[in-house]
C-alpha cells in the first residue's frame, strides 16, 4: 500500500486503477524492507509509465518455500525478443520508445540485482499492445509475520520554520561537525 500511495501522483490524469490484490493471509517473506520497498517501485513505477489507462495490480501467491510477487499492467507490453536486455544496465527494449518515455535504462537492471540478492529470481511475460507481467521471487520466511508490526512506515514530515537561534540538542560530538545530508 505504501508504495501504491507513493506513486499515485506519477498516475496524473492517466485513466489507471492501482490494484493490491496481495492476501492478508500471505506469508512473511524474508527481505530488506528498504530494499523491497526500492523493488516495486521501480516494477510499478516502469508499469506507471507504460501504461495509458487500465489496471496495474500487484499480487502475490506461495510457490514452495518461496513467494511470487507479480506486478501486471495494461501498458503497451514488450515484444518477446526484447526479455533478455531489459535486464541489463542502460539497456531499454526500444530507442523509440526510451525517447518517447525518457529513463536511464538502469531501473530493472538494478530491480533484476536486488531480487538475486535476496536469494529470487525475476521473468517478465508480455506482448506488444497487451501489457506486461512482471514476476519475482522471494523467499518466505520462517517466522511468523506480526500483523501488528508495521515496517517501512511512511510519515509526513509537515514543514515548518527553522529557527536558527534555537540550540542543538546535546551530541557526541563538536556541533561544528555535524553534516545535514538530504
Amino acid at each position: 500500500e505504501n508504495v501504491l500511495n507513493l506513486l499515485r501522483p506519477l498516475i496524473g490524469k492517466k485513466e489507471i486503477w492501482l490494484v493490491n490484490s496481495i492476501s492478508d493471509d500471505m506469508p512473511a517473506i524474508t527481505a530488506d524492507p528498504n530494499r523491497m520497498q526500492q523493488i516495486l517501485l521501480n516494477l510499478v513505477g516502469n508499469a506507471i509509465k507504460f501504461t495509458h489507462s487500465g489496471k496495474i495490480e500487484i499480487s502475490a501467491r506461495t510457490d514452495n518455500r518461496f513467494a511470487e510477487i507479480t506486478i501486471s499492467d495494461t501498458g503497451i507490453g514488450i515484444s518477446e525478443d526484447k526479455f533478455d536486455i531489459i535486464f541489463e544496465s542502460f539497456e531499454q527494449a526500444d530507442g523509440s520508445t526510451a525517447r518517447e518515455y525518457g529513463g536511464t535504462g538502469l531501473g530493472l537492471a538494478i530491480t533484476k540485482t536486488l531480487v538475486e540478492l535476496h536469494g529470487g529470481s525475476i521473468r517478465v511475460e508480455s506482448e506488444p499492445g497487451k501489457g506486461s507481467r512482471f514476476t519475482f521471487t522471494c523467499p518466505i520466511s520462517e517466522e511468523k509475520a506480526d500483523k501488528n508490526r508495521i515496517i517501512g512506515e511512511i510519515r509526513h514530515i509537515p514543514y515548518t520554520d527553522i529557527n536558527h537561534e534555537q540550540s542543538l540538542p546535546s551530541a557526541d560530538f563538536p556541533v561544528s561537525a555535524a553534516k545535514i545530508m538530504i
